[in-house]
This record gives structure tokens, C-alpha cells and sequence, in this order.
């Protein structure tokens, strides 16, 4: 029996939050366990939080799930994120620091050179910048001021950019095989 990765979703309750759902849930490399919103969310039920508007029908057993808070360093080590520029930025950097590994479809990281642009059919292999990342991000004493420092001026550690579809018939399928193999 093949061990599938925990994952989760930060902004959970929007359209691409269910896109990300609707890839994840039943994915045979992915176990979907964890969904986070804002704190207007958390606590209900997904079906209560957010009503689905995909044509497809909503993913057999997320409707009863409890939306959680979005708060770093709660949840699986890697997130999917569907946040709103608006927000990604500072909290894709909190997950990041809080060691979570996180794939981001917002626009806040697109030019940081330490923050990989995937297209998984073409160029998988800068998943690499991940580890250089960690690298950077542990070059340093961990204190609180120095990672605010560093993720204030330097790389974004734990990032990468991606896209939601994939031109393969699993969806994110590549992007996550690449991922799990890199992290």
C-alpha cells in the first residue's frame, strides 16, 4: 500500500481553494486533512463556510470537515495555497518559517529568485530552489527577529509558485510527485 502526503488548503472557501479541493480530494499520492480560511470561517462546517460552486459535486467528505483558522505551523507540512495576494504574502511566509512547505498560486512571490514559477511539464526540476531555500533560511541563528529580517528583505523560504491545473490527467499529480520527492 502506497503512504499518501498529508496536505491541507489555506483559503479553503474560495473558488480556487475548490479547485484545490476538487484536484486533492481522492488523489492517490495526496490525502487531503486539513482545510483552513479566515477566522469567519473557522469553526463551521465546510458546506456552512462555503457554498460549492464547482459543476462538479462536492468532494465526499468535505462537506462535514471543520474549517480551521489559517495559523502557521498548525495543519500538515504542505500546504496548497489558494489565499488572495492580498493576504499571501505575509501569511505564505509565516507557513514557510513555521516549516510548512508551501505551493502558492498568488502573484506575491514572482519575483523572488529563490521562489520557483512551476510548470510541471516543463521545468519540474526548479522544485531544487526549495532546498536552497532551507539553506538560506538556516544559515542564520533562528530567532524571531532574524526571520522577520530575512523574510522581510531575503528569499521566501518554503515557496513555490504553481498552478492550479496541469496539463496531465491527475492534475497536480506531477507537480506533487516532484514535490514530495524534493522535500
Amino acid at each position: 500500500m502506497r503512504i499518501r502526503i498529508e496536505v491541507g488548503v489555506l483559503g479553503a472557501t474560495g473558488m480556487v481553494g475548490q479547485q484545490f479541493i476538487n484536484q486533492l480530494a481522492g488523489h492517490p499520492w495526496f490525502d487531503l486533512v486539513w482545510l483552513a480560511a479566515s477566522e469567519r470561517s473557522s469553526g463551521k462546517r465546510y458546506a456552512d463556510a462555503a457554498p460549492w460552486r464547482l459543476d462538479t459535486p462536492i468532494p465526499e467528505g468535505v462537506a462535514d470537515r471543520t474549517v480551521e483558522a489559517a495559523t502557521p505551523g498548525v495543519g500538515p507540512r504542505l500546504v496548497f495555497s489558494a489565499l488572495d495576494a492580498g493576504v499571501a504574502g505575509p501569511l505564505e511566509r509565516a507557513f514557510a518559517d513555521a516549516g510548512h512547505l508551501v505551493v502558492s498560486n498568488a502573484r506575491n512571490h514572482r519575483m523572488d529568485p529563490t521562489v520557483p514559477l512551476l510548470v510541471p511539464e516543463v521545468n519540474a526540476d526548479h522544485l531544487a530552489l526549495l532546498r536552497t531555500q532551507a539553506k538560506l533560511r538556516s544559515s542564520s541563528p533562528a530567532t524571531p527577529a532574524s526571520r522577520a529580517e530575512k523574510t522581510s528583505r531575503g528569499p521566501t523560504p518554503g515557496v513555490a509558485r504553481s498552478t492550479v491545473r496541469s496539463a496531465t490527467p491527475s492534475g497536480i499529480g506531477v507537480s506533487s510527485r516532484h514535490a514530495a520527492a524534493s522535500a
